[in-house]
């Protein structure tokens, strides 16, 4: 790829990830706020948030002028692939919790956060330290990841596991989306949105790594498509799953009229000043 090429990437790279940052730490800064939010379901939504951002972190390190052998791409590239495939699976254990809680009864006894820490840091380091320990972190394209060749790392550690989690979140919402129909007071829209991100996002990195498989050149406009769609996931699942309703609310009660009183005083204060 042209070196011009490789600057707009990387451009699309930091301007993506940066917004996903941001609006992670604006969730996360509300949670430190909002005392009342902080139920169990908000705080695997804050989870969530703290390995998006770190996420987002390590994909806007400048590592497009470096070579493999560089410290700062091994670096990128070992953060890069565990907290990605830790962001995904978050993204499960939360479909599983409001399974759990919607078909399990007497879920008040059951205390699953040790398994759900094994599915959340388990998998993603054997998946990155397996190809660390076999020397398959090297530059790709603009970033630094797992190599291209053999194509198999890639299957196995990344997009086989994706794809299966698709796959299961799909099942997961399906059937606690069919237990909650009959419950009028509850927005399925939501829910309805929660599986097809992964699925919108790394649609293009796929369809980009599967032309590589069958020797296609590197499509420009496939890149930046795929950039954008990983850049962007931490800002999608900020809004998704941290954006509810009590949020909002929190949001405008509490900061939003807080700002618009002080307003209000001073527009007072300007009115019984005597000329």
């Amino acid at each position: 790829m042209e070196e011009s090429r490789e600057k707009i990437v990387y451009i699309v790279i930091v301007v993506a990830n940066g917004l996903s940052i941001i609006s992670c730490l604006f969730i996360i800064s509300i949670y430190i706020l909002a005392k009342d939010l902080r139920v169990y379901a908000f705080k695997l939504v804050i989870i969530l948030c703290i390995i998006d951002t770190l996420k987002s972190s390590s994909m806007i390190l400048p590592t497009y002028n470096l070579k493999s052998d560089d410290f700062l791409c091994k670096v990128q590239a070992i953060f890069l692939q565990f907290f990605t495939l830790a962001s995904f699976m978050m993204t499960f254990i939360t479909g599983l919790t409001l399974y759990m809680c919607i078909t399990v009864k007497n879920r008040d006894k059951l205390d699953l956060n040790y398994i759900y820490g094994i599915i959340v840091l388990g998998f993603p380091l054997i998946a990155t330290v397996i190809p660390w320990f076999y020397d398959e972190f090297e530059k790709d394209t603009v970033w630094c990841w797992i190599a291209k060749r053999p194509i198999y790392w890639r299957i196995v550690t990344f997009y086989g596991p994706l794809w299966v989690l698709n796959l299961i979140n799909l099942w997961v919402y399906f059937k606690v989306i069919s237990k909650l129909k009959a419950e009028e007071h509850i927005n399925l829209r939501r829910l309805r949105v929660f599986p097809l991100i992964l699925i919108i996002c790394y649609l293009p990195a796929t369809i980009e790594r599967s032309l590589e498989i069958f020797g296609y050149d590197d499509d420009f406009t496939l890149i930046l498509t795929m950039c954008l769609g990983d850049g962007l996931l931490g800002l999608i699942n900020a809004i998704s799953y941290g954006l509810t309703d009590n949020v909002k609310s929190f949001i405008y009660k509490d900061l939003c009229k807080k700002r618009k009183l002080s307003y209000q005083e001073l527009l007072k204060y300007e009115y019984n000043t005597p000329e």
